[in-house]
């Protein structure tokens, strides 16, 4: 294919990845449309925490939106945190357009995850009291990163860094950032000791006396062949400069034009 042909191609995919993101903006605008013609109800163009309610339970009528739930959308959908301004959000809040729309998306997130936990706490809430303590993390940590083997040093590190409340125990809200902390250390720290013992040494090899290796070896061939292959002008060269050389005489007339061809020939 020519350059102009792979060009021309290179032209149509672009406009048909712009046209598909133009028709995805417009069902998205459509969507979001619908929603505030259906939730909205004091046409403000915005949505409080019951209009919010009534629309995550439309979407999603499996999963029915707690308390908990709603603090976090909506305090994270009326934060503002940029490079020079940072303001936590607030619960009794409003959602504009763009942030119901966000929102939306971070509550499917939000359910997968919970869903995640559910899980987590079956397996794991021995005494099923909806918190993992200190026993039932350990059994934890070990199923989440097979050989990591933790111990007292690691519950402590994760309680100091991810239990919010200080009770000593994870609850729900605290297990998420707690398993992505394990995560991203892979099991293990920098000051943890040793909890693991080491392997007993095998039995020690006979002492033996180890030839010189082939290495070195032809190391010192290749020197001494490097030796022998720098000529003697170079060696001269490095003398004094003001030191004369004395032209060779050659007793053959001829030999100086048998060297000159030989030298040639070579």
């Amino acid at each position: 294919m020519s350059y102009v042909g792979k060009a021309e191609k290179a032209r149509r995919a672009s406009s048909s990845y712009r046209k598909m993101q133009t028709e995805k903006e417009k069902a998205q605008e459509a969507e979001v449309d619908e929603w505030f013609t259906k939730f909205d109800l004091d046409a403000s163009g915005t949505l409080d925490r019951n209009e919010l309610t009534a629309l995550l339970k439309y979407i999603h009528p499996e999963t029915e939106p707690t308390d908990a739930a709603l603090d976090y959308l909506i305090k994270k959908a009326t934060e503002i945190n940029t490079f020079s301004i940072q303001i936590s959000g607030s619960t009794t809040g409003f959602l504009t357009r763009e942030a119901a729309r966000q929102t939306v998306k971070r509550y499917r997130a939000y359910i997968r995850e919970q869903v995640y936990i559910d899980s987590v706490l079956e397996k794991f809430d021995e005494d099923k009291s909806g918190t993992i303590d200190r026993k039932e993390l350990i059994n934890l940590l070990s199923a989440l990163i097979p050989g990591s083997y933790p111990d007292e040093f690691d519950v402590k590190f994760l309680l100091d860094n991810c239990d919010q409340d200080g009770d000593g125990v994870f609850s729900r809200e605290e297990l998420v950032p707690m398993l992505g902390l394990w995560y991203q250390r892979g099991g293990f720290r920098d000051d943890k000791p040793a909890s693991v013992p080491a392997s007993p040494p095998g039995p020690e090899p006979p002492e033996t006396t180890a030839p010189m290796p082939k290495e070195e070896e032809g190391e010192e061939k290749a020197g001494a062949k490097l030796q022998i292959a720098v000529p003697p002008a170079a060696v001269q060269k490095s003398e004094s400069k003001t030191r004369m050389r004395r032209p060779t005489a050659y007793p053959d007339p001829d030999a100086a034009n048998k060297k000159s061809s030989a030298c040639v020939l070579l």
